[in-house]
């Protein structure tokens, strides 16, 4: 199901509603069909409602911010070892490589109500932002994706990026 926001509608109250409803229609279908019981997704959402940036999430896929040189990841994983990690109990190293890693303990669709995050900030001039799974931010180091963010445009960066992650996987 496609959501449309009706004229005059609110941005935040429009993407909470938008990710409800993709909750909805996930935990529907896995309902129905027994060899999709378990099923869920990530989701990650930017909307820019200028001069504000609105981010919901859900999962391990993440959202950074390059602001002034400095790269601030602004979304907190959703899975096992992250929550260790935040606990003290891992490092984050240990995350990175533990066999546990891609746990994930909330995803849209496992719930009939959907637990999301939502962050929003006033936007800067030079503001990048980066979206993107864990095949990136589990592959390369904040540092690299800081590096490529930093020094090009950003049709080029994600392909450098997703070109980086692969041969990271390969290697």
């Amino acid at each position: 199901a496609f959501f449309e926001p009706t004229a005059g509608s609110r941005p935040v109250e429009a993407l909470k509603r938008a990710i409800e409803m993709a909750n909805a229609a996930i935990y529907r279908r896995a309902s129905e069909d027994p060899k999709l019981g378990g099923m869920g997704t990530t989701c990650t959402v930017l909307v820019l409602d200028l001069p504000y940036a609105l981010v919901a999430h859900v999962g391990d896929s993440r959202a950074y911010l390059l602001r002034e040189g400095n790269l601030l990841q602004l979304t907190e994983d959703h899975s096992w070892v992250a929550e260790r990690v935040r606990q003290g109990l891992l490092s984050p190293e240990e995350a990175r490589t533990h066999r546990w890693r891609n746990v994930i303990t909330n995803a849209l669709g496992s719930f009939p109500q959907a637990r999301v995050d939502l962050l929003g900030l006033k936007l800067r001039p030079g503001d990048t932002f980066l979206l993107c799974t864990d095949g990136l931010s589990g592959v390369l180091e904040e540092r690299a994706l800081k590096e490529v963010l930093a020094h090009f445009p950003p049709a080029e960066a994600a392909e450098r990026l997703a070109g980086e992650a692969r041969r990271a996987e390969i290697g």
